[in-house]
């Protein structure tokens, strides 16, 4: 890797204690022993796998991505990188048994159109460490046989990701397929496309989050609720009813906690109602207006 790949990194990623810049050089080049060792080093100063991958191998591959998109990585060299970074994960991963109770089982994969596989492959050992038992099926997946597989596995949660916003389309036409399916299954959408997208046009997706820890800490109180006090349309008329009497406790009409929450009053009222699927940044804009956390404002009382 040449020097102007380095130097064109952001200083967050050159100061992170992590030192992702000689990561990702090393990676680049190849350097599969020495990326071991700089890996490891980090693991015998006692970080946790959990903490590399997501402090260290997420913002790498965000970066190698960055770099491939300014022109400062060939495909060769990114492709590389993501192999190296492959191995990685793989290797540390592959001995290590989640401790505690199974919180539900998760299908990871992308959609037709979204080639990138390495961010959701690091979710799914992040979920999977985390307690959940995970299906990773892939990249490309197509609808009619993703809802099939739904259909006849017991699954809690759907994880897609998404690069580009321009695959928006075949994700919503998942989420579409997946609600009209007789049995409840809780979607969640991620990765660097969701960046920039309107939530207003993903209000059908229940999760959405490019923050992977965030997320996975609302899917698994998400469907935990769900699983224990029954299905999602009966948890978010419960949830409905919590915000209506938070909102009468504190003397407000819907439109104080709509120009509070900077969400519209007609949607405040779908929520009031159960009738509005709810994303992580809605109850986080519904909890702030009400100056409580997520944990209060979802779990039952």
């Amino acid at each position: 890797m040449s020097e102007v790949h380095v130097t064109s990194l952001s200083n967050s990623v050159k100061n992170n204690e992590y030192n992702l810049s000689r990561y990702i050089t090393l990676a680049v080049e190849g350097e599969i022993d020495q990326v071991s060792e700089l890996v490891d080093s980090y693991i015998n100063d006692g970080k946790s796998v959990k903490d590399v991958l997501l402090k260290m191998f997420m913002p790498s591959l965000v970066n190698i991505g960055d770099l491939w998109k300014k022109g400062l990585l060939n495909i060769a060299e990114e492709h590389l990188a993501v192999t190296v970074t492959l191995s990685q994960i793989e290797r540390l991963t592959q001995s290590l048994v989640p401790n505690g109770e199974i919180i539900g089982t998760a299908a990871i994969c992308t959609p037709v159109g979204e080639k990138h596989f390495i961010g959701p492959k690091v979710v799914s050992e992040l979920m999977r460490l985390s307690g959940w038992n995970v299906h990773f099926l892939g990249t490309e997946m197509p609808p009619e046989d993703l809802i099939q597989f739904l259909g006849e596995k017991e699954i809690d949660l759907l994880v897609l990701s998404i690069t580009l916003e321009e695959n928006l389309p075949a994700v919503l036409e998942i989420v579409k397929a997946v609600k009209s399916m007789d049995k409840s299954v809780v979607t969640m959408l991620g990765g660097s496309g969701v960046d920039n997208i309107d939530e207003n046009l993903i209000s059908d997706v229940d999760i959405i989050s490019s923050d992977v820890s965030s997320a996975i800490i609302e899917a698994s109180r998400l469907v935990s609720s769900t699983t224990l006090n029954g299905n999602l349309e009966d948890y978010l008329s419960f949830i409905g009813e919590k915000v209506k009497r938070t909102r009468i406790l504190k003397g407000w009409n819907q439109q104080k906690l709509a120009d509070e929450s900077g969400l519209d009053r007609t949607y405040i009222s779908s929520v009031e109602n159960g009738k509005q699927n709810l994303t992580l940044g809605v109850l986080l804009r519904i909890g702030n207006a009400f100056g409580i956390d997520i944990q209060t404002l979802i779990n039952r009382e």
